[in-house]
Formats: structure tokens, C-alpha cells, sequence
């Protein structure tokens, strides 16, 4: 049994992720720091709760295939 992150979920923060990193790097190159600490907090934000899930989703995966294994 495999769990899925809902699609509208997956595409919100992979677009939101695209979106911090394209400004975080254009206030980079702008010189523009105040919205570098912005744009870099929300993309860590981001990355971060992207890895707290997929490590959940693989704890998940993990019970369940062996609650499954001890049926067979």
C-alpha cells in the first residue's frame, strides 16, 4: 500500500518552492538582503516540511508493509 500526497497539495508546494527560489535568488542579485532573509526563510520552510513528509510517508510505508508481511 503506497500513500500519495494529494496532487493540488503536491503542485502548491513545488510552485511555491519555484516561486521562493526564483526570488531569493533575484534578491541575491540584487543586492536587495531584507528580502533575501525573506525569500530564503520561506524556502527552507518549504524544503524542510517537503522532508518531514516524504520521511513520514516512508515510516508509514515501512509499518505497513510489515503489518502486511506478517499476514502472508
Amino acid at each position: 500500500m503506497r500513500i500519495y500526497l494529494p496532487m493540488y497539495q503536491f503542485i502548491l508546494l513545488a510552485l511555491s518552492t519555484a516561486f521562493a527560489t526564483y526570488f531569493f535568488n533575484e534578491s541575491i542579485m540584487a543586492g536587495q538582503y531584507f528580502f533575501v532573509v525573506i525569500w530564503g526563510s520561506i524556502l527552507l520552510r518549504n524544503l524542510r516540511s517537503s522532508y518531514q513528509l516524504s520521511k513520514f510517508i516512508r515510516m508509514v510505508e515501512k509499518q505497513v508493509d510489515k503489518i502486511t508481511k506478517k499476514k502472508d
